[in-house]
């Protein structure tokens, strides 16, 4: 029980931390971002037409087709099982290191 209790307090106390530190970076951000006027100034602003996106359109529909499609379809799944399978050896060698450190049968 003195682990959970001990955990807890860490964990409270980590996060009281984060709330002290957290007030820095944003207010040096902030400070940052406003010392840049000239990103807010409106210097040559022309309206965007689709005459200006059509160079765009036209190489990205000219490289997309139904067998690239696929392709990126076929890699993420196989690449999103083989991080599945990852996750769950890891996960099950985990558990048997402690599982085994547990019971005494293994020591460092």
């Amino acid at each position: 029980m003195g682990v959970i209790v001990s955990f807890k307090q860490r964990a409270a106390d980590f996060g009281h931390f984060l709330k002290q530190k957290a007030y820095v970076p944003v207010a040096s951000g902030l400070a940052v971002g406003c010392s840049f006027p000239v990103f807010a100034s409106e210097v040559g602003t022309t309206a965007v037409t689709s005459k200006d996106w059509e160079s765009v359109i036209t190489a990205m529909t000219g490289q997309i087709s139904v067998t690239t499609v696929v392709g990126v379809l076929a890699t993420a799944v196989s690449a999103g099982i083989g991080l599945v399978f990852m996750w769950w050896g890891v996960r099950k060698a985990t558990r048997m290191l402690f599982k085994a450190f547990r019971d005494g049968r293994t020591s460092v």
